[in-house]
């Protein structure tokens, strides 16, 4: 039966309870026999029914333990996990948005109780109705259905009023949620002060070494705890154990870090980094976290030939090039060049690479020409930077041209959810950057990257 209308019933059988049925020889419920006394009156108003103080009682309890217990967790996660760091932040959220629910809940039960006064008040008059009723036979009929109508209303606006603090209660539910979920995420922010060796940040793939002047970099992996989410999540949904994952532009390993953990110890990553300080955290990285069993690293960068050439540095390690970039200094170094081609020849298989060389794509593409020749189902996750073609005196369609040659189609990332869409050439160039994910039409490489 329909909660809304439990109160009523209740009141019904009050009612039906308190006015016995008229009696066999009566045609109105009056005693034919005018000598006998009237039936039972009414003395005192009617005492309110028996189930509803239990269970307004029972709610009231319930709302202020469950209210309990939801402060509680919070409270001990984050007492637990992050005293030293966040407790002030967490105490003064708990506290701005506790208050307002306490009061609301408190504003809420004076209401119930205003509520059930009424309805005693509205009770007695009804009683009182009935009494008088009884003496007037030929309106018992019509009195009884006003009354009905009556207890019905109240219980229809009770359990109006109980279906708004349940609907309250679950935004409140929602709020702490929102807070434990804040809490538990600042909780897990970890940075640690290596010395010589760099800063040591805990991020969503694990621990990795940072360079410790680097704050650009420290900073976004507080804040969102990595760096490109969703084309992280592309590569642990594409890659497999016995996978062969390339990784052009390994910066500090986020990507590197991501596909070790899914290849649990079978297959194999080449990562490569031609900044010598950036190579020497990621190989610290590698170590720390346990893959370097399945981790080829070179201390190199990727391009259409083999020999040396100028890294421009940027101000962040992410935006180290082989063309100048704009940044605070104009510090450059040599270092090492090589083809993917001759690095991965003898390779059997490769089945996703990924390039990030700030503007240097297709001299990486043109010395993978063979990989990608050979490989007919390898997909490439590579950075489209508008910004780095204007500097670069490139066009946009002419890059785009040198992946169609190559047999490859492409879709954006979503760098939020690691979904693909379709998109233009036209939109992409309104972008700062975007992440393409690119392969043969016909190649499984689709089906892999939307499972």
């Amino acid at each position: 039966m329909d909660h809304n209308h439990r109160g009523g019933l209740a009141f019904d059988v009050a009612l039906k309870a308190a006015c016995p049925a008229p009696g066999p020889h009566s045609g109105h419920g009056v005693p034919l026999d005018a000598g006998q006394p009237d039936g039972p009156t009414l003395e005192s108003p009617m005492p309110p029914p028996a189930g509803i103080t239990p269970r307004l009682k029972r709610f009231s309890q319930a709302i202020r333990s469950r209210t309990k217990n939801l402060l509680r967790r919070p409270y001990r996660v984050t007492k637990r996990l992050s005293r030293p760091f966040v407790l002030p932040v967490v105490t003064r959220l708990r506290e701005h948005l506790l208050g307002e629910l306490r009061a609301e809940l408190q504003r809420d039960h004076a209401e119930l109780r205003e509520t059930f006064k009424g309805i005693q008040g509205e009770l007695a008059r009804v009683s009182a109705e009935i009494s008088a009723s009884r003496a007037e036979s030929r309106t018992v009929g019509a009195r009884t259905q006003d009354v009905n109508r009556c207890v019905w209303g109240l219980g229809d606006r009770l359990g109006s009023r109980i279906d708004q603090i349940q609907s309250q209660q679950e935004s409140s539910l929602q709020c702490l949620s929102r807070v434990e979920e804040y809490s538990l995420g600042t909780a897990r922010r970890l940075v640690i002060n290596c010395g010589d060796d760099g800063m040591l940040v805990r991020t969503a793939v694990g621990y990795l070494f940072c360079d410790s002047g680097d704050f650009q970099l420290i900073t976004h992996l507080l804040e969102a705890g990595e760096l490109e989410r969703g084309t992280r999540l592309v590569i642990e949904r594409y890659l497999r154990p016995a996978d062969t994952f390339v990784d052009v532009g390994a910066n500090i390993g986020i990507h590197t870090l991501a596909a070790g953990a899914v290849l649990k110890g079978s297959g194999r990553i080449f990562s490569f980094e031609p900044s010598p300080r950036t190579f020497s955290l990621l190989k610290k990285s590698i170590h720390l976290n346990s893959i370097s069993r399945v981790v080829e690293l070179h201390e190199a960068a990727v391009s259409d030939n083999a020999g040396e050439h100028s890294l421009h540095f940027g101000d962040t390690c992410g935006h180290h090039s082989l063309f100048p970039v704009e940044a605070s200094s104009n510090e450059t170094v040599n270092v090492k060049t090589v083809r993917l081609d001759d690095v991965l020849g003898s390779t059997e298989r490769v089945d996703l690479i990924k390039v990030d060389v700030e503007g240097a794509e297709l001299s990486a593409l043109r010395g993978a020409s063979g990989v990608i020749t050979k490989n007919r189902d390898v997909a490439m996750i590579v950075e489209y930077g508008p910004s780095h073609l204007r500097r670069l005196g490139q066009k946009s369609t002419d890059w785009f041209d040198a992946f169609t040659d190559a047999g490859l189609i492409f879709k954006a990332i979503n760098e939020q959810d690691g979904t693909l869409f379709d998109t233009s050439i036209e939109e992409l160039e309104s972008v700062p950057s975007v992440n393409l994910f690119f392969a043969r039409p016909e190649s499984s490489a689709w089906e892999r990257a939307a499972a």
